[in-house]
This record gives C-alpha cells, sequence and structure tokens, in this order.
C-alpha cells in the first residue's frame, strides 16, 4: 500500500473512532436523561396516586357528616 492509501486508512480509522466516541457519548446522555425521566414519571405517578387515595377518602368521609358519622364507607 502507498503512503497515500496508508495516510487515508489512518484518517478513516480516526473518523470512524471519533464518530463511534461521539456516539457513545450521545448514548450515555440518552440512558441518564431516560433514568431521570423514569424517576419524575414514578415520583408524579405516586403523587397522583396519594392525591386521589386523599381525595377519596375526603369524599368517602363526607357523606356520612350530614349524620354526625365520619366513617369511611364500604
Amino acid at each position: 500500500m502507498d503512503e497515500h492509501a496508508m495516510q487515508h486508512d489512518d484518517s478513516l480509522q480516526q473518523m470512524f473512532a471519533s464518530l463511534a466516541a461521539m456516539m457513545h457519548e450521545q448514548q450515555q446522555k440518552f440512558m441518564t436523561q431516560t433514568a431521570e425521566l423514569q424517576r419524575h414519571l414514578a415520583a408524579t405517578s405516586q403523587q397522583q396516586q396519594q392525591q386521589q387515595s386523599r381525595e377519596s377518602s375526603a369524599i368517602d368521609a363526607h357523606e356520612y357528616r350530614g349524620e354526625g358519622i365520619a366513617m369511611p364507607k364500604f
């Protein structure tokens, strides 16, 4: 292989190594963002469930308050 072809080969190898490094970095960022999003969604879901539970309990107890009884409805 002549000098020019070897330089071209080295250049291509460097380009692909650089591209692989950039892809790896982007993959790491994506995985980090995905994990953050999953944590956020889990926290939001938990908050919604707690809010629904509180609202449901308040509604059930409220139904009996008119009679002076504050117990959950079954």
